[in-house]
């Protein structure tokens, strides 16, 4: 994030900021309610909603060293339904926490724990739509003690189909290989992406499915494959999503059946995109990437592109926030059974501006149909704009109904609070 320590000196910039926050203020929709807080003294992991709005969250508490997991239900409003429950506990290191949900209201929680002095074990478990854990979690995979990763990079992703089947996807990262030439060994460093589905009745089905496998560099970032999403698609099919190319300027899509495992139609590649979850299939086929770019002036800013059913580029990539004086980062993307999306985002400065060094995020959102066209103008997500909001993750239901769920200060104190749109 690209803070400046100066205030502008232009005024002619800060007329501008105060014309488009201005339009965004009209063209926004009505709030439907203050903020709500979903929790506090908690991390959000992750969110997920079915079909009416309903909501599970996902958060993380504890320390580093006596981590838990919990996940919490609620209506889409954010009135708690039942009691939040613990799904990992301090015997292990919990990390990187994956949720989805379906329809119906079924969701499936992944994780990795690292039990000191073991080998990691990639869990999952599911839960019915009152909550209900469908038995214990499942172990998926053991990953070799010699696994790592590195930075942000997403080492587990889930999803979960209409008849409560799911998908539960990983990568080894860097796993060191030592291949014998001549006398010696030469150390390789291979990632790799595996997938394993799992019935509704909480059973492997099948062996893991080898989505991916290329060499990396000795160095984070450069060659290899890397942060796995899983797409739901019809009939209970689904898709692996994953970074690759030399400096995984690339993202690649293969589809599989759900009931058998095997690959389905062929390998996608959509160039000139980062982040496979933020990437979502249309009706009609085609797709549609949310990434960070840059401006002219060297700020972060939220850009989008879309793909043919074939992954072939359609036109240039377009900018998504409107306001664009300072940074705008941490995309996260939502579409509804409709195809019609809806970005949300961490903008600096667009409330109360930049002064003396100090600088303040909000979240805001834009909103697409299912070509690709906006509709409205971006509006803010927050009514409470004192402090930092951060980290926001939008939901749509199945008729457009929004939920935008950040971390922040609000008027109960800092916490994850939620606030609900209705379609438009």
């Amino acid at each position: 994030m690209n803070t400046p320590s100066h205030q502008p000196a232009v005024s002619t910039r800060r007329m501008t900021a105060a014309l488009l926050l201005l339009a965004a203020t009209l063209s926004a929709p009505a709030f439907a309610a203050n903020d709500v807080l979903l929790a506090s003294d908690a991390d959000l992991q992750a969110s997920a909603s079915d079909a009416v709005g309903n909501l599970v969250i996902l958060t993380r508490a504890g320390t580093p060293q006596l981590p838990l997991l919990n996940v919490q239900r609620f209506d889409a409003q954010g009135h708690a339904l039942g009691a939040a429950v613990s799904i990992a506990s301090a015997s292990s290191v919990v990390s990187s926490p994956a949720l989805a949900r379906n329809a119906a209201g079924r969701f499936a929680v992944a994780w990795i724990a690292d039990p000191q002095g073991s080998h990691p074990q990639v869990l999952e478990q599911s839960f019915d739509i009152d909550g209900t854990a469908r038995g214990p979690a499942l172990t998926v995979a053991t990953l070799p003690q010699r696994f790592s990763f590195f930075g942000t990079d997403k080492v587990v992703a889930v999803g979960i189909d209409d008849a409560g089947n799911s998908a539960v996807a990983w990568s080894n990262l860097n796993r060191i290989v030592d291949i014998p030439v001549g006398d010696g060994l030469i150390a390789l460093n291979i990632d790799s992406i595996r997938v394993q589905r799992v019935t509704a009745s909480g059973k492997l089905s099948g062996a893991p499915l080898l989505v991916a496998a290329e060499a990396a560099a000795p160095v984070p970032g450069i060659g290899g494959v890397a942060s796995p999403a899983v797409l739901m698609q019809s009939g209970g099919d689904f898709s692996i999503a994953w970074h690759a190319g030399l400096a995984r300027g690339a993202v690649r899509v293969q589809r599989y059946a759900g009931t058998s495992g095997l690959r389905v139609g062929s390998l996608k590649t959509l160039q000139q995109t980062s982040d496979p979850a933020l990437l979502r299939t249309l009706p009609d086929g085609r797709w549609f990437a949310v990434f960070e770019g840059l401006d002219a002036q060297g700020f972060s800013d939220i850009d989008a592109h879309m793909y043919s059913s074939a992954g072939a580029m359609q036109g240039s990539a377009f900018r998504v926030n409107t306001y664009s004086l300072y940074s705008q980062d941490t995309p996260t993307l939502a579409s509804d059974a409709r195809g019609d999306l809806a970005v949300a985002w961490n903008s600096l400065g667009q409330v109360e501006g930049i002064s003396s060094g100090a600088a303040s995020y909000d979240i805001f959102v834009q909103r697409f149909r299912a070509d690709g066209s906006t509709f409205g103008g971006e509006f803010r997500a927050n009514s409470y704009t004192s402090g930092q909001q951060t980290d926001p993750q939008a939901l749509l239901d199945a008729v457009g109904n929004l939920q935008v769920i950040w971390t922040g200060d609000g008027a109960q104190g800092y916490g994850i609070y939620l606030h609900y749109f209705a379609a438009p």
